[in-house]
């Protein structure tokens, strides 16, 4: 670690990762539809208790807030981890198309398809 606390083995991936967090803050509050409203209401629908919307946004603000200029980025990337890691079992288990059922559907050869 440097003398002024940025992280010297992954210099581009905190920068990165708060870009990320930048545009996603973007699309919930400018872009969606409805807006923060509209998407607070479709995680709670989704069955999350209501304080995880709340909790998402504050560690998108952290992360996009702190990562960027390297500030407490280990404190940052703990308290953003369970979130990734919601993040992660939505697409995995809650998203039938995507995630891990779309790399089996590649790697498995599937019965509606001709082969010539």
């Amino acid at each position: 670690m440097l003398s002024n606390g940025l992280n010297a083995l992954t210099p581009g991936a905190p920068s990165n990762l708060g870009i990320m967090f930048i545009a996603h803050l973007h699309w919930k509050f400018q872009i969606l539809p409805g807006g923060f409203d509209r998407w607070r209401s479709g995680s709670t629908a989704n069955g999350y208790p209501a304080f995880v919307p709340w909790y998402m946004i504050s560690a998108e603000f952290a992360g996009a807030l702190l990562l960027i200029p390297g500030i407490h980025t280990r404190l940052v990337s703990l308290y953003i981890l369970p979130m990734m890691l919601g993040a992660a079992q939505f697409l995995l288990v809650r998203r039938a198309k995507g995630g891990a059922q779309r790399r089996r559907s590649i790697a498995e050869p599937q019965d509606d398809v001709v082969s010539i």
